[in-house]
């Protein structure tokens, strides 16, 4: 795992008892475009527009379920993303998106969720907080950037719990102003 960067942590976090692998779910995934500095996004929009991050994540999720916060749901151009099952996490009570599910907590939300059904968590910055420990893997996008105005942030991940299956580099070019990176993560 490449430790350069602060939100890939580099110490051990405590755990007691059991190991934080028997806590996760082998269907829960997180997908995330991550700035050097762990940024994720500012005023409730993403840091960067990179169309190949876009169509991997398409790729990622189409046919999949993909669980995201009332806030990043509204920030979608187009209200639900088509080809996949929208679930919205509020603690407000009788709200209804049109093509999407909404529930309280995200105990209930995965409850509703088959254990073969693959689930993406795509954020916000609490989402991606609770649901940290309960993901077997994270595909993250690692954008070469380190944006002093963000106010979202991806938490450290612990290299104890998590080590890097692949990686995949693109240069910036004429659609993308930043390089970046492909990385997935799988739980130890």
């Amino acid at each position: 795992m490449n430790n350069s960067f602060p939100f890939l942590g580099t110490e051990a976090h405590p755990q007691s008892g059991e190991s934080a692998k028997s806590t996760a779910l082998d269907n829960v995934s997180i997908i995330v475009a991550v700035a050097k500095n762990g940024a994720i996004g500012r005023d409730n929009q993403l840091l960067y527009h990179l169309p190949n991050d876009l169509k991997h994540f398409k790729t990622l999720t189409t046919g999949h379920t993909i669980v995201m916060g009332r806030k990043t749901f509204e920030s979608l151009p187009k209200g639900a993303l088509p080809n996949r099952r929208n679930i919205v996490l509020s603690r407000q009570e009788d709200l209804h998106y049109e093509n999407a599910e909404c529930y309280r907590s995200l105990e209930d939300a995965l409850m509703q969720c088959d254990y073969w059904e693959d689930v993406y968590i795509i954020g916000g910055a609490e989402l991606y907080k609770q649901t940290i420990e309960l993901a077997s893997r994270i595909h993250l996008t690692l954008i070469e950037d380190a944006p002093a105005d963000a106010d979202a942030f991806f938490p450290a991940l612990d290299p104890n719990q998590w080590k890097e299956t692949s990686r995949e580099e693109h240069p910036a070019d004429e659609k993308h102003a930043h390089a970046y990176t492909f990385i997935d993560y799988a739980r130890r």
